[in-house]
């Protein structure tokens, strides 16, 4: 696990020496990280996501444990969160784009 922890720190560092150098055309613009609203927008972003991704680790335990659910019905529980976010990302494109909002 370390050894894949590891790894992945040296591919995010060689990946942003490689985007610091390659002035055109680059994958990932390091400039847009100046913005102050991009950046915090994006650190937001990542502590829900990180806070998404314990909640659903987490949640199946406490409804087995204190709700007295099964494993089965746990995972039964938590299929409309998963089925939400499936189908609504492709709305959310969808009306994105033809609202003009989106990324540009």
């Amino acid at each position: 696990m370390l050894g894949a922890l590891g790894a992945g720190i040296a591919f995010l560092i060689l990946f942003v020496a490689i985007e610091a150098r390659s002035r055109e055309r680059a994958m990932m613009p390091l400039s847009l990280y100046r913005s102050r609203n991009f950046s915090a927008t994006n650190t937001v972003t990542l502590l829900l996501y990180f806070a998404l991704g314990g909640v659903m680790y987490f949640l199946p335990f406490g409804l087995i444990r204190l709700g007295g659910y099964s494993a089965t019905q746990a995972g039964a529980a938590l299929l409309p969160f998963a089925l939400i976010m499936g189908f609504g990302a492709s709305f959310a494109g969808a009306v994105s784009d033809r609202s003009g909002r989106g990324c540009r």
